[in-house]
């Protein structure tokens, strides 16, 4: 007949009682700690995240591109129970802050702020510091912005038709100025002259600032550029933007026609950015990411947010991220031979 343990333990002598009681405490605490250690998440058994994410950009603080990453750092943070560290590694053409995330382990903890720039790297460097399809893995995209083409508010291009009617009544006399060569805007901007079929000079200047203070001066008759960079010289009026370059007006710039719009059927370029992995990063941590992602771009706080900074949110699957910055790379590089440019 089967009878109660504690009354076993009662009935042993002193020392032993003591013994038996040591040991199934110990026998407990064993059993104990294996059921939180299965209920709990732990660094040894796998857990993302377990520890702080990184999320590295190739731009300066103060900026689109880092303040669109801090906005999404503070909000997914608290979705994925870890802090997000955002480090700005800028210079090297991108190239800093790509070889720094890929210092980091494959496992999620480490980020990219991948960028449309990034896609002109193939086209502009004869050798690229890295490629942007082979060298990350892609999570999910954050925003889209378009390029825009702007002229002087009272100048004489009040419109895209007016700039290209001049550009052909004085072929190689205009210049359209843009930011750095084998930037987007540099190569968007060869791609709008190839398409409008005019003989205008691309200039390419150090930075946005002085692109704005050279349309307004005359020294350049227009620039391509995005609506984020130069909102305060077109919302005061100073500035114009003309013609954007979307398939379809963007939500920010309601009353800009788009290249589509003005008669060229199919011209189609977007900026945009997006989160990615150095390769061998797990699935499951990268549908992990990409979950919170799409919960951040959901929310209409955010999205509010992003449309006052000049972008339109995005999101969507890593894979649809993985087709734009392969395609993008392709359609560079083709433009980049067309135009023949030499390779940095």
């Amino acid at each position: 007949m089967h009878r109660p343990l504690h009354r076993d333990i009662a009935l042993m002598p002193h020392s032993r009682r003591h013994a038996r009681l040591a040991s199934l405490a110990v026998t407990l605490l064993v059993s104990l700690t294996g059921v939180a250690g299965a209920q709990t998440p732990s660094a040894s058994s796998g857990a993302f995240p377990d520890r702080a994410v990184r999320l590295i950009l190739s731009f300066a603080p103060g900026g689109f591109a880092d303040i669109t990453a801090r906005l999404l750092a503070e909000r997914m943070a608290p979705l994925l129970g870890q802090q997000m560290v955002v480090e700005n590694l800028p210079g090297a053409g991108g190239a800093a802050a790509a070889q720094a995330a890929l210092r980091g382990k494959p496992d999620g903890h480490t980020l990219l702020l991948l960028v449309n720039g990034h896609a002109t790297t193939k086209a502009a460097f004869k050798n690229p510091p890295f490629d942007p399809v082979k060298d990350f893995a892609a999570v999910g995209l954050l925003s889209f912005f378009d390029l825009i083409v702007v002229t002087r508010s009272d100048g004489p291009h009040p419109t895209l038709s007016a700039l290209i009617a001049n550009a052909k009544e004085r072929p190689g006399r205009l210049n359209i100025g843009t930011v750095n060569p084998g930037s987007t805007q540099n190569l968007a901007a060869e791609l709008i002259k190839a398409t409008t079929s005019i003989d205008v000079s691309i200039v390419p200047y150090k930075g946005t600032p002085d692109l704005a203070v050279a349309v307004l001066g005359g020294q350049l008759d227009a620039l391509v550029d995005t609506y984020t960079a130069l909102k305060s010289q077109i919302d005061s009026g100073r500035l114009r933007a003309v013609v954007s370059s979307g398939s379809r007006r963007s939500a920010y710039l309601p009353n800009v026609p788009t290249m589509q719009e003005s008669g060229f059927q199919g011209f189609d370029v977007i900026g945009w950015n997006g989160l990615a992995v150095p390769p061998g990063t797990p699935a499951a941590v990268i549908a992990t990411l990409n979950r919170h992602l799409n919960t951040v771009i959901g929310a209409a706080e955010f999205r509010k947010r992003l449309l006052e900074l000049g972008a339109e949110p995005a999101g969507g699957t890593a894979e649809e991220m993985a087709r734009r910055v392969a395609n993008d790379v392709a359609r560079w590089e083709a433009v980049a031979a067309k135009a023949g440019l030499e390779k940095l």
